[in-house]
């Protein structure tokens, strides 16, 4: 037995299989990579953020045409979409979208008054101006796997985008708040 080709002959085969198993290895995990960054841009940009800045976006534009209407009983704002909604709030951790989702669902159920919705309207704005910022940063982000979403969440750029937006509304729900509790046959 010529030990010297059963050497060569095991080398090769193991040097093939090694190959077979990293490539196999390597395009698994690219696969991986460019699934969990699909799921990142469906998921949470296109039926997140997109989503819940065009209701904001429509919204706005509704509450611009019930200013025009001499008597308004009601806004015909779209309803909320709670799955969007949900999405960012969770991914964010940023209530005070509720809280505005909550505003405008009043002014859909009963009209309040014209200062009212230019409170709303200037909200709705604001919200939406930070979902276009928002949307602009994660943009630029590639994700390797899914659970990559918490840290996202956590970087800096983000974390001062989501304390931006809630110090925003938070001072807007307060004005809006404040107003209603002058005016309280503003509240329907």
């Amino acid at each position: 037995m010529d030990w010297s080709r059963v050497t060569e002959t095991l080398v090769g085969t193991l040097a093939g299989g090694f190959i077979a198993l990293g490539s196999w290895w390597l395009k698994e995990r690219l696969d991986r990579r460019q699934t969990a960054q699909a799921w990142f841009e469906e998921y949470f940009l296109t039926e997140g953020v997109d989503a819940l800045r065009s209701y904001f976006m429509v919204a706005e534009l509704q509450l611009v045409h019930l200013l025009g209407v001499e008597s308004p009983t009601g806004a015909d704002l779209p309803a909320t979409p709670y799955e969007p909604l949900t999405r960012v709030v969770r991914f964010l951790d940023c209530r005070g979208l509720l809280a505005v989702a909550a505003a405008l669902d009043g002014v859909r159920a009963q009209y309040r008054s014209r200062a009212y919705v230019w409170d709303c309207i200037g909200i709705a704005k604001m919200v939406g101006g930070e979902l276009d910022e928002l949307r602009r940063e994660l943009s630029a982000y590639t994700i390797r796997k899914k659970s990559d979403i918490h840290r996202l969440a956590g970087n800096p750029p983000v974390s001062q985008l989501r304390a931006k937006l809630e110090a925003g509304i938070d001072d807007r729900i307060e004005r809006m708040n404040a107003f209603v509790k002058r005016h309280p046959e503003a509240a329907g």
